[in-house]
């Protein structure tokens, strides 16, 4: 799909999810592919899936915020957005791992790299710093699935994190016919030639973030050995 292309399905589909914020009469945060144009040329696309826009109001799109920030180098060391540019960085540089890679704050090469990656959350809504109850989540993930599926289509990246969210993949068919591979922390599911990862989120206190990139890392690379990923 060409840049031009994405921007239109991203438009179609960002505004259906304000017209369902307006049937709710909630806030929503809009997401996606961060930069169609960066992002339409990448060989290897990825796309990180996460659970909801971690802030307290919204009415704003994502995309154009990230865009904004990192044009005025605004973004600089982020636990939510350097997994995404490192992993981008890595792919750049034969698999390099979480200490072979600039600090995002002191190379604005780096920090840019998010332009070539996408994100979504399954839930819309802002949510605050954590999911406050599961109950009404999942009501809304509901509400916004045919949204958030026609986004990974349209994105149609080659590795997908789920971070936190392997339960949408699941619950919407995304792994039937996958096969399970075993990585450092959990696992990753090949179907077609997608690759989705279940990783800890963003968020998480388990694991250090070195932990946490290298993990995603070197299973992308165990992919890629396994010629599964070409």
């Amino acid at each position: 799909m060409t840049a031009q292309q994405l921007i239109s399905e991203q438009t179609k589909i960002d505004a259906e999810v304000w017209q369902i914020a307006g049937q709710l009469e909630l806030e929503v945060a809009t997401d996606g592919v961060i930069s169609p144009e960066h992002y339409s040329e990448r060989k290897i696309k990825t796309s990180w899936v996460l659970r909801e826009p971690h802030d307290d109001e919204g009415g704003y799109d994502y995309k154009k915020d990230i865009v904004d920030r990192l044009n005025g180098n605004r973004i600089g060391r982020n636990k939510y957005f350097d997994p995404m540019r490192f992993l981008e960085y890595s792919l750049n540089n034969n698999f390099a791992l979480w200490d072979d890679i600039p600090d995002s704050d002191k190379d604005v090469d780096v920090s840019n790299l998010l332009l070539n990656t996408a994100f979504t959350n399954i839930n819309k809504i802002v949510g605050g710093a954590r999911v406050r109850d599961w109950e009404i989540f999942w009501k809304n993930v509901r509400i916004f699935g045919s949204a958030v599926k026609r986004q990974i289509e349209v994105a149609n990246p080659t590795i997908i994190i789920a971070s936190g969210t392997i339960d949408f993949f699941k619950h919407f068919g995304f792994l039937e016919n996958s096969i399970s591979y075993p990585k450092t922390y959990r696992n990753y599911y090949v179907t077609g030639k997608q690759v989705v990862l279940d990783c800890y989120h963003l968020g998480q206190h388990t694991i250090s973030q070195q932990n946490f990139c290298d993990d995603i890392i070197l299973a992308v690379q165990d992919t890629k050995n396994r010629g599964l990923l070409n």
